[in-house]
């Protein structure tokens, strides 16, 4: 990868030009086998209050694997003062091979006197910004090989309406339901479609309209599985089995915007709720 370096100032208040910068890709010494490192100093001098400037970066893959990036993270000394406004948009993407991406922070100097921000003179501020990328492998399967047969075994249990025991998987702590990865350290670890889901439990005598918006990490699309991106059930609470699956378009209405990171669902159910059953979504 190939990292180089932009920085831009705003027009200086009252035709000042006073204010200046430098920037200046250097490489530092690895610290590890498979940690090579670049640095970009950007130096700013002689700013005032009011004075910013657009530091931007341009990435580019010149390997031969996608990679993934960056994951900005501010090292800032302790008791950053509060004069000094550092801001980013930055989300990470992929970068193939051969393409680029440029990123951008803001630098700015902040001056209130009446609430008692006033940036000193002579006074020098340093702190880093670690931009990290991963490599992202990407397996491409033209044909999928066939579907395994369900295995049926002699029992009293209809495993079509009551496949496992929910126990364990229902949010019992503020009401949120947490999967949790182990992943190797800048590595990236991939997982079958579906190896991820969440189940909502809703639970309440009388219900018939419901309103669910969920919002999950940007590291994760929602994608389709077996049945869909989003699937609804009423549930058994004694028996622990599904009675009924609720067709999507008639009784489920739901979006998805993996861009914001968000799924909105819309329930309308004909019968109200009882009190031994839950909606599992």
């Amino acid at each position: 990868m190939v990292m180089r370096g932009v920085c831009g100032e705003t027009s200086e208040a009252e035709g000042k030009d006073v204010g200046s910068y430098s920037v200046e890709l250097g490489e530092v010494e690895d610290e590890g086998p498979d940690d090579n490192d670049l640095d970009l100093n950007i130096a700013i001098s002689n700013a005032y209050p009011g004075y910013s400037a657009l530091v931007c970066f341009e990435v580019i893959n010149t390997g031969t694997i996608s990679v993934m990036g960056p994951w900005p993270d501010f090292d800032l000394p302790s008791n950053p003062p509060d004069w000094l406004r550092i801001s980013h948009g930055i989300v990470p993407v992929q970068i193939d091979p051969g393409d680029s991406e440029i990123f951008c922070f803001w630098i700015s100097i902040y001056e209130d006197l009446e609430g008692g921000i006033e940036p000193p003179e002579g006074y020098t501020y340093e702190f880093q910004i670690h931009m990290d990328f991963v490599q992202w492998n990407e397996a491409v399967y033209e044909v999928l090989g066939p579907r395994l047969e369900k295995e049926f075994r002699y029992t009293d249990v209809n495993l079509e309406t009551c496949p496992a025991n929910l126990d364990g998987l229902l949010p019992t702590d503020g009401g949120y339901y947490i999967v949790n990865a182990t992943v190797v350290n800048n590595k990236v670890k991939n997982t079958n479609p579906g190896a991820f889901f969440g189940v909502i439990w809703i639970i309440g005598e009388g219900i018939t309209e419901i309103r669910v918006v969920d919002k999950y990490d940007f590291h994760f699309d929602v994608e389709d599985g077996q049945d869909g991106k989003v699937r609804a059930y009423i549930y058994n609470i004694e028996s622990g089995c599904i009675v009924k699956k609720l067709k999507l378009t008639e009784d489920v209405h739901y979006t998805i915007d993996n861009t914001n990171n968000v799924v909105k669902v819309n329930i309308s159910l004909d019968e109200s709720l009882s009190s031994n059953r839950a909606v599992l979504i």
